[in-house]
């Protein structure tokens, strides 16, 4: 009976054993499906990561290109302004030393025109003093032409 006691004895340690083998069976198999949930959202979070720094790569890529693009642009039109610029400065050179030119010969020409006025305004002036004269002497045309011989003949005479 002996063996027949040891047996149940061991019968039931090994139910006992059983028994905490299967909590901590249930409690590993838990922590092993929780762990697996983190790894697996772990896993997801990096590929969510690597997802998104490739959109953001491509996106400042994208971008680069764009300003890239858009810098070469205006280099090129800031290359052609200037290069229209450089012929406008000659155009405008050009035509301030052609308008001097165009200056002096006004200036040449007004001053040539104030002298003719000037002879013109002392003959004028010489004329209305002999009409003055001829008006003072109360002398017609004709008999002043007789008066002018006479001056002449006289002046030849001295």
């Amino acid at each position: 009976m002996n063996k027949y006691k040891s047996i149940v004895e061991d019968i039931e340690k090994n139910a006992i054993d059983y028994g905490k083998n299967n909590e901590e069976i249930i409690l590993l198999t838990k922590k092993c499906l929780e762990v697996s949930g983190l790894y697996k959202a772990l896993e997801e979070k990096k590929e969510a990561e690597k997802t998104f720094r490739t959109h953001q790569y491509l996106y400042w890529q994208r971008e680069h290109l764009s300003h890239k693009k858009n810098l070469k642009e205006k280099l090129h039109t800031f290359s052609q302004v200037q290069k229209d610029l450089l012929e406008l400065q000659k155009l405008v050179h050009h035509d301030l030393e052609e308008a001097q030119r165009s200056y002096s010969k006004k200036e040449t020409a007004y001053e040539e025109a104030c002298d003719i006025y000037s002879k013109w305004r002392q003959k004028k002036d010489l004329l209305n003093d002999a009409i003055k004269m001829v008006e003072q002497l109360n002398v017609s045309p004709e008999r002043l032409a007789t008066f002018y011989e006479q001056y002449r003949d006289q002046k030849k005479g001295l």
